[in-house]
Formats: structure tokens, sequence, C-alpha cells
């Protein structure tokens, strides 16, 4: 057996991963990984952000690209230092986001939105 690759637990499949990690060979070292999947950011949430920033960005003057950019330079920014002691700021991109973080991204935005009295109409 050349090894188990991204092999997705659930509920139904617990033996079959018990019964793979039995076959292999234990006369050869195995190196084993298990970590939380986190769902990327889905469609549906990705669809909303634009309807929500293009609806925003026409109340504040922007187009959906320009508030697309503040909104990351608001939300999605940080600082590294980097090797040479410089401290450079970069924006993580909403590609990069979970399904949590896409949410809480959308919260803050539509938070800020309601206090300068812009409302999200999802209908449209």
């Amino acid at each position: 057996m050349d090894g188990i690759k991204n092999f997705q637990l659930t509920p139904t499949n617990r033996k079959s991963l018990k019964g793979m990690l039995d076959n292999l060979d234990v006369t050869v070292a195995w190196l084993v990984n298990v970590t939380q999947k986190k769902s990327k950011r889905s469609l549906d949430q990705n669809d909303r952000y634009w309807k929500l920033i293009t609806a925003f960005g026409e109340f504040c003057g922007y187009d959906k690209d320009e508030m697309h950019q503040e909104v990351g330079r608001r939300f999605l920014s940080y600082e590294k230092t980097m090797p040479n002691g410089e401290i450079k700021k970069f924006i993580k991109s909403t590609t990069k986001l979970n399904v949590k973080e896409m949410v809480e991204l959308q919260e803050h935005i539509e938070r800020v939105a309601n206090q300068q009295g812009f409302i999200f109409d999802e209908t449209h």
C-alpha cells in the first residue's frame, strides 16, 4: 500500500480508516497528520460578498473593485516583519478565508455600512 492520502473522516467511515491503518506495512515508518478541515468560503458567500460590496460601494461612491480594496485595507490587513527588520503591510485575500471568516467579514462590513446609514437589501 502506498499510504492514505486526503482521507476525509466522517462518522460513517471510521471503520474504513481503521482498516486502512491496520493494513499498512508495520516494517515501514509512516508519518500521520490529522488536521481539522476548514471549509473554504462557499460560492454563495462569495456571491453575497460581491453584491454587498457593490451596493455599499455605490452608496459610498466607489466601484466594486475600489470597495473590495477598501474592505481589504480596513478588515483584512496585517503587518509582517521581514528578515531585514522592515515592517510591511499586506492584505489577506478573501479567497483564503474559510466559511466562518467570510461570515465575520460580511458582518463587519454590514456593521460599518449600517453606521453610515446603508442597509443591504439582499433581494437585489
